[in-house]
């Protein structure tokens, strides 16, 4: 069976996890690697959005990811979870109960996430609208010790993509 490993890519929203994600999975699958995407906010909607914004139902989010990529990886299958994870704790979480974690800071300006706002979550945030909006009136805890850092204000996917690929070489997970 392959070497299986979980990578984390952790930012604010906007910064181009998901992206950054779709484009390292087409790369895995070229070398026939079996790859499998958690975005966080598709695992929310697809369990009935049982859990809010709070820093424990944040915790509690991050465990459900945490198992599921557990999971796949014990069969064969990486895992690339695009997902905020603002906490230090919940990273610390990943790498002492993982074997196998390589954790990618997705950089970027929170002015540049404001401008890219897709999900015009900033918007509503800035408005009062909603609450619990990491960046705005939630905590982003910058990583202490991220593998990898990519910056998506200042390269392109293709680079971002590159620079980790030559990470996941160097530790012999391609």
């Amino acid at each position: 069976m392959e070497k299986a490993f979980t990578m984390l890519l952790t930012g604010l929203s906007g910064a181009g996890k998901t992206t950054t994600a779709l484009g390292l999975q087409e790369r895995l699958k070229q070398v026939n690697k079996r790859v499998e995407i958690l975005d966080g906010d598709i695992v929310r909607d697809e369990i009935g959005h049982l859990f809010g914004y709070s820093r424990e139902e944040r915790l509690k989010v991050s465990k459900i990811l945490r198992f599921t990529a557990k999971l796949l990886n014990k069969n064969g299958i990486s895992v690339i979870i695009a997902a905020i994870s603002p906490y230090q704790e919940m990273r610390d979480n990943y790498r002492q109960m993982m074997s196998d974690y390589v954790e990618t800071f997705v950089k970027c300006p929170l002015e540049v996430c404001v401008e890219r706002d897709v999900k015009g979550l900033y918007q509503k945030a800035l408005r009062g609208d909603v609450k619990h909006v990491v960046g705005v009136d939630e905590v982003f805890e910058i990583p202490r010790s991220p593998d990898i850092v990519i910056d998506t204000s200042e390269m392109s996917l293709e680079d971002g993509v590159e620079k980790i690929w030559i990470a996941l070489k160097e530790k012999s997970y391609v």
